[in-house]
């Protein structure tokens, strides 16, 4: 059987699963991401502050279908959450971006790990350095 949205009752059952309960939760996770402590997050990790405007359209979409009953608003609201979940499944979520990988990642220590700690010819301490006499 078909909806009144011209979806099946599984496709239904599906995209109402992807819809949220209210329209503010949009308003809340934009207001995070616009956020000065998200975007200089996103900035440290990534090089770069991530665009919240999709997080905007959703709500304005999800606005539009809750007060309206719009079903342009709620098809382009469930394709963008779909998007959004696949992109969540991605290693970082933005835009397929890779992390930058900060060190290699070891499977032993290194063969000098616990060797004693000698002081070097300016005061500083280091590893295997020139002993200061």
């Amino acid at each position: 059987t078909q909806s009144p949205g011209g979806m099946s009752e599984e496709e239904d059952q599906e995209t109402s699963s992807l819809l949220p309960k209210r329209c503010i939760d949009f308003l809340n996770k934009w207001r995070y991401c616009t956020s000065a402590y998200y975007q200089f997050h996103q900035y440290y990790i990534f090089g770069r502050f991530k665009n919240c405007n999709q997080i905007k359209t959703n709500f304005k979409n999800c606005v539009k279908w809750r007060t309206f009953r719009s079903e342009a608003a709620r098809r382009d609201l469930v394709e963008a959450l779909k998007r959004e979940r696949c992109e969540d499944m991605t290693v970082d979520g933005m835009d397929g971006v890779e992390p930058v990988a900060v060190w290699e990642v070891r499977t032993e220590a290194p063969a000098d790990w616990n060797d004693p700690v000698e002081e070097t010819l300016d005061g500083s301490v280091g590893h295997n350095a020139t002993r200061f006499s």
